[in-house]
């Protein structure tokens, strides 16, 4: 008989990957070690443990099938340098909204994360100016002073209200909003 041991972020990973490393065995046993446990945001504080008995003589071996890319074949396009009037007249005529390529913040997501963020702000009793510049997908919030002393704290601070606005306009909208991030930044007192 042998055993693996393995660690993972949870319980059945850590059994699927001991498993397919002694080589998927028909008979075996699991003895779990120890579970995984989870922190306040459900990051994982501690991995679980499992240990994999199972006798070699019954394994399942299957040959690895590994594909290495030729590189003699790689086709690079060509370009020429001397015309690039061609270039552009190619783009010009294509069907690619080139435009688009990039997802942009509307003005009325602009607006509510304003006025939703000037809400917060009142609410927490914060006497702070702020100004918002967008761009592409980045949604940048600048204020003009510092809100908390310590860094680390105004950094966590301004994570989370990021992330409530972001739900907010999810609600708001009935939008996934996946590829927008939303970034509030301070001004940095060197004096304090």
């Amino acid at each position: 008989m042998k055993s693996i041991l393995q660690e993972e972020s949870c319980v059945i990973k850590a059994i699927e990957k001991a498993w397919e490393a002694s080589g998927k065995p028909s008979e075996f046993s699991v003895k779990i070690l120890s579970s995984e446990e989870k922190g306040f945001f459900g990051m994982i504080k501690k991995p679980a443990v499992v240990s994999i008995s199972y006798n070699p003589e019954r394994t399942i071996v299957t040959p690895k099938k590994i594909e290495v890319p030729n590189r003699n074949k790689a086709i690079i396009p060509k370009v020429n340098q001397n015309k690039p009037e061609n270039i552009k007249s190619a783009q010009e005529g294509s069907d690619i909204d080139f435009s688009k390529r990039h997802i942009v913040w509307k003005d009325e997501y602009v607006d509510f994360v304003k006025l939703s963020f000037k809400d917060i702000l009142k609410i927490m009793q914060f006497n702070v100016d702020f100004s918002i510049k967008v761009e592409n997908k980045m949604l940048n919030i600048f204020l003009d002073k510092r809100i908390l002393k310590d860094t680390e704290d105004e950094k966590m601070f301004f994570i989370s209200i990021s992330n409530l606005l972001m739900q907010f306009l999810k609600r708001k909208y009935k939008k996934k909003f996946s590829n927008y991030y939303l970034i509030i930044h301070s001004k940095n007192n060197k004096n304090e």
